[in-house]
């Protein structure tokens, strides 16, 4: 309150808690607020004076889908999500802009807590992947595969098994059907949780699935995706975020964020300051006139109803150990990155 009656202040900046952004969205004020992050993607739409900058769960979801439906031309899509509140909006999100765009998924699975041993949620995955094969793909011979079920030889409800010469009946074990790779899921949505990379990330390549990944922001820990047990399986991996950070500054990769982000935004609202005259109320109007903003790590575009929420994402491609940008999509296009069409 104190900082609002200050006129010669145009606006607040901060990389606040969660409590915080939420306060300052009940908080009724001619000052524009500008939250750098939250997970809340709702608060724009409670406050039209609350500005977004940095994209929101229920954005790069939906954006997500978006790409991979109007961009790559996907549409057999599966979802494995963290059934949590926060990353589970995520999953939601992304669901709901499939059906949107005419598509449901070919299965959903959900898991609790750290992801220690998904065995159960990647099996269910397979065997959504084997349901998929045509029953007359002429394929199938070629491959020296087929499909049956495995009620008879196992307590599971998969279906997985393939013809083999070692065994009299021509059915091999469910440990060696898993050697069959299946890519008939074109794309994976896992919007991770925070710390749980290096869990998916050693387990998925066990179960063979030719399949593109599509992830969230909690990919981006090139630590992590370094590790020769990881990211030889993970090439051509993609994530939307309206930031890429510079890594290596320091020790952590979530200091390095953090830095890049506030470097940007900051530097985005002094440019604006500088043609405000010192006005709060022009300082607005160019807020929400929603220029797109190309920082050093962040991209900034401001739309939505209010035009408060950042909707522009980068599409970051991880290869050979690195994430580069590929382009720029808002939902309507996609603008390659100059380097990636050299």
């Amino acid at each position: 309150k104190k900082i609002s009656l200050d006129k010669s202040i145009l606006s607040i900046l901060g990389y606040f808690s969660e409590v915080s952004n939420i306060a300052a969205a009940s908080f009724s004020s001619s000052i524009p607020i500008i939250l750098s992050k939250s997970n809340h993607s709702e608060l724009p739409k409670i406050s039209d004076n609350i500005y977004l900058l940095s994209t929101s769960s229920e954005v790069q979801a939906r954006l997500s889908a978006q790409y991979a439906v109007n961009i790559l031309g996907l549409n057999k899509i599966a979802i494995l999500s963290p059934a949590d509140d926060i990353n589970k909006k995520y999953a939601d999100n992304f669901i709901e802009e499939l059906n949107q765009l005419g598509l449901n998924p070919v299965t959903v699975e959900w898991y609790y807590g750290k992801p220690e041993n998904i065995s159960r949620q990647f099996s269910a995955i397979r065997k959504a992947a084997w349901s998929l094969i045509p029953k007359e793909d002429p394929n199938l011979e070629y491959l020296n595969m087929r499909i049956d079920s495995l009620d008879a030889l196992f307590d599971v409800d998969v279906a997985d098994f393939i013809e083999s010469d070692d065994d009299e009946d021509g059915t091999m074990s469910k440990k060696d059907s898993l050697k069959v790779n299946l890519n008939t899921i074109e794309a994976i949505y896992i919007p991770i949780n925070k710390g749980d990379l290096s869990f998916i990330g050693t387990q998925l390549p066990m179960y063979n699935l030719d399949t593109k990944i599509i992830g969230n922001e909690s990919w981006m820990d090139l630590n992590i995706l370094s590790q020769d047990i990881i990211g030889p399986h993970l090439q051509g991996l993609t994530v939307l975020s309206s930031e890429y950070p510079n890594y290596g500054m320091t020790e952590s990769s979530d200091l390095d964020r953090i830095y890049s982000m506030g470097y940007d935004h900051s530097y985005f609202v002094n440019s604006i300051v500088k043609l405000s005259s010192m006005s709060r109320r022009k300082f607005k109007n160019l807020l929400k006139k929603g220029d797109l903003y190309m920082g050093a790590s962040s991209l900034i575009e401001l739309g939505g109803l209010s035009n408060n929420e950042n909707k522009i994402v980068r599409v970051l491609e991880y290869n050979k150990n690195k994430m580069e940008t590929i382009g720029y999509f808002n939902g309507k296009e996609l603008v390659k990155n100059q380097s990636s069409i050299e």
